[in-house]
């Protein structure tokens, strides 16, 4: 059990160090994107831009696999845990009242007021979660 704590902890780890590298990167390309002075080169700062926009798409990926990686090795006495535990929830929420949203219209009216009740009823759930976020933030940086 122990040595399956210890690779699920390096997996999760692992992900962190390349989200951070990744996050590194960009920000260093931005910086150097911003310390250009009027003698540079426009095609140098056209390859900059993509390389920016290269790094904040890795950066992107690298962020949902950390995140995935922690739902599914990691503790869950981490705060992180429960920070991304609770966005993951806000955001499928999210997704799927704007589904429902897109749907409303075309049922009949009856289907319409029951899918209305389960927006507000879904509206709410995301709202505590969004509570829960905070306050597990808060114990994250205490």
């Amino acid at each position: 059990m122990a040595l399956m704590e210890s690779v699920s902890e390096a997996i999760v780890t692992s992900r962190l160090l390349v989200l951070q590298s990744k996050r590194l990167l960009l920000a260093s390309t931005e910086r150097r994107l911003l310390d250009g002075g009027p003698l540079r080169p426009q095609a140098h700062d056209e390859r900059l831009r993509e390389q920016a926009e290269r790094f904040r798409a890795q950066t992107e990926t690298a962020q949902a696999a950390y995140r995935g990686a922690l739902l599914k090795f990691g503790s869950p006495e981490a705060p992180d845990f429960w920070v991304i535990t609770y966005t993951r929830l806000i955001e499928m929420g999210t997704a799927l009242v704007a589904k429902l949203r897109a749907a409303s219209p075309e049922l009949p009216p009856t289907e319409r007021l029951e899918v209305a009740t389960d927006v507000e009823a879904l509206e709410d759930a995301i709202q505590r979660w969004r509570n829960q976020v905070r306050a597990s933030m808060a114990g994250a940086s205490a």
